[in-house]
């Protein structure tokens, strides 16, 4: 019996995230966006443009009087009727695949905080729409019926993905930039050689007059 029970306990998850509140907790830690959005301090609300490079950061706090080791993951999601689900599957894709934490796991002092650099490399081909997905942060432990549990929370992220804006757009990696900037450069060679052929010859003009 003792050994069913391990074995279904590893399939046991407690998972705080559908009503995600601010400042999230379990009891042991808690995750959040180290800077707030607009009016908004649960959840990571992200624009940017196709091609951007863009980062932000979550805090991650351990509450309780003993070091801390959580595991760290993002996951692509999905809001459905109001209800924010998540992907489980581990292949990276959409924004999940986009943004990166530099790091599996963490370790905290007691009662220590730290703050983790989000980066996201927007591709240049991304659909401009909202991505959903979350930065989570995790512990297991057995209880004492030596049960498995896990336990999850994390942050949500919103990212609005929008076309560049012309005034950030850089004509100088153009083609047409490149083809009209090889034009002006061609006539400004060739008027120069034309200039230089002018005042040769009249220089000729004077030099012949004077030995005349």
């Amino acid at each position: 019996m003792k050994k069913l029970l391990t074995t279904i306990g590893t399939s046991i998850f407690l998972t705080a995230l559908t009503a995600l509140p601010a400042h999230a907790a379990t009891g042991d830690f808690t995750i959040y966006p180290t800077y707030q959005h607009g009016d908004n301090t649960s959840w990571i609300l992200l624009k940017a443009e196709q091609g951007q490079t863009t980062k932000d950061f979550v805090t991650i706090e351990n509450l309780t009087n003993e070091p801390l080791s959580l595991n760290l993951e993002i996951l692509d999601a999905n809001d459905e009727s109001g209800t924010f689900l998540l992907n489980e599957n581990p292949t990276k894709k959409n924004l999940s695949g986009w943004m990166s934490i530099g790091m599996d796991s963490i370790d905290l002092k007691p009662h220590e905080k730290k703050n983790v650099q989000v980066d996201f490399n927007i591709p240049e081909n991304a659909k401009t729409q909202e991505y959903k997905a979350s930065i989570l942060a995790s512990k297991s432990e057995k209880n004492a019926q030596n049960i498995l549990i896990t336990t999850r929370i994390g942050v949500r992220v919103y990212a609005n993905i929008i076309e560049p804006t012309m005034a950030q757009t850089n004509i100088f990696a153009t083609p047409a930039y490149s083809q009209t900037a090889f034009f002006v450069l061609s006539l400004f060679g060739v008027l120069a050689a034309m200039f230089y052929n002018l005042i040769h010859y009249i220089e000729s003009k004077k030099y012949a007059k004077k030995q005349a």
